[in-house]
């Protein structure tokens, strides 16, 4: 037995400043404290799951699947009922809600006090962070191209970078947009309906479109840098890593590519279509959304780590923190697991949340956006019209 051993010396419950969180920490020592569970503050009771994991949840009225973005103690996240939503994190009640003329969902982006939104309008908004006031709104749809797949204006979501919003349209184009004042900087014309997110990294943009092309793009000019053909429809969006591209096609085809040249790393076909990619630790995950499989591949090699086979459709990207892999998926095969928590190292369930039955309008049933984490919460949205607030950490007390 190890000369060392370490005994809980105490139990406390605290309130955290930051987060306006109630947390209870075990003490094993003078050097380590533990926590083991936190909630917010404020919230009121009948807002609570009899999930011991589901710290909140914020009621909408139509389904959620548009990914929340977290700032400063605020959900920002759009709904199916047309409304992008401002929600307190301390008492998990709504700040403001701001009206739209179709669906919401898009990720919201925010720089500089102002939340960047696009609804499936045809428009790009602007709005004050605090007040929910409209700044300014630019027109981005379009139907100049035939339908694809039962298909939408706006998918795409906004990115905010040196003072410029850049997104995606059903017109083919990728646009620049002041932040400031809402006027165009430029367009990038491409041959087919730009779903995909953009991502900035190293003065370009790069952006995928039905035309089967992965884009770098001059992000003060607009000009083309390099363009890599697939096979397949391109409605995933890249992610940039370490001067890597890592995106996927609609024939299951996920890519590395250099950033700087567009030349081909690697290539792996993945037996089922892929959602986005994120990419963690020298790891790239993503969910097979046909094979219901969630991957961890070496970001170097394209070489399997793990699988696990997930109990429905891993349509968003994943999110990861405290060595979790956190991930919605819809329709689940069975109640019980709408939202997972998989070991990051060994790709084995540590937890699920069962989500509530879906709204009358919802197609199906489970969550279908990309979670994100902050202050030891997982926020996320489904098809029952609502925010889960759940505890993120490996292990809890009931």
């Amino acid at each position: 037995m190890s000369k060392y051993t370490l005994r809980a010396s105490s139990i406390t419950v605290r309130k955290d400043g930051i987060a306006g969180l109630i947390c209870a920490s075990i003490v094993i020592s003078w050097l380590l404290i533990v926590v083991v569970g936190c909630k917010p503050t404020g919230v009121p009771p009948a807002l609570y799951s009899v999930d011991p994991r589901v710290l909140a949840r914020f009621q909408t009225q139509g389904s959620i699947e548009s990914s929340p973005l977290v700032q400063h103690g605020v959900a920002y996240f759009g709904s199916d009922d047309r409304y992008l939503y401002a929600v307190d994190l301390l008492t998990f009640r709504k700040i403001w809600r701001f009206s739209t003329g179709n669906i919401v969902r898009s990720r919201p982006a925010f720089a500089n006090g102002i939340v960047y939104i696009a609804s499936d309008d045809g428009y790009l908004y602007a709005v004050n962070a605090q007040t929910g006031q409209k700044t300014w709104r630019f027109k981005i749809g379009g139907t100049a191209l035939p339908p694809v797949h039962g298909d939408y204006f706006l998918r795409s979501s906004p990115t905010v970078s040196s003072g410029i919003v850049y997104i995606g349209s059903g017109n083919g184009n990728l646009y620049a947009v002041d932040a400031q004042t809402g006027q165009e900087r430029w367009h990038f014309k491409t041959n087919g309906r730009v779903r995909s997110s953009p991502a900035v990294a190293g003065g370009l943009v790069y952006v995928g479109s039905f035309d089967k092309y992965l884009y770098a793009v001059d992000a003060r000019t607009g000009q083309e840098k390099w363009r890599f053909k697939t096979p397949g429809l391109v409605e995933s969006s890249p992610a940039v890593a370490k001067g890597v591209v890592y995106f996927e096609d609609w024939l299951s085809n996920i890519y590395a590519v250099n950033a700087s040249t567009g030349v081909e790393k690697w290539k792996r076909y993945m037996n089922g279509g892929t959602a986005s990619a994120i990419i963690k630790y020298g790891l790239v995950f993503i969910g097979g959304t046909a094979n219901k499989v969630l991957y961890a591949l070496n970001s170097k090699t394209g070489k399997t780590i793990w699988t696990y086979h997930t109990p429905g459709y891993p349509f968003a990207s994943p999110a990861i923190a405290y060595g979790l892999v956190y991930l919605g998926v819809s329709p689940p095969s069975y109640p019980g697991e709408d939202f997972l928590a998989v070991d990051i190292r060994t790709g084995k369930l540590l937890w699920s949340v069962i989500t509530e039955a879906p709204l009358p309008d919802a197609p199906k049933r489970g969550a279908n956006t990309s979670p994100v984490v902050a202050w030891q919460t997982v926020y996320f949205g489904a098809s029952d019209g609502k925010l889960y607030a759940v505890k993120a950490l490996p292990t809890i007390l009931p």
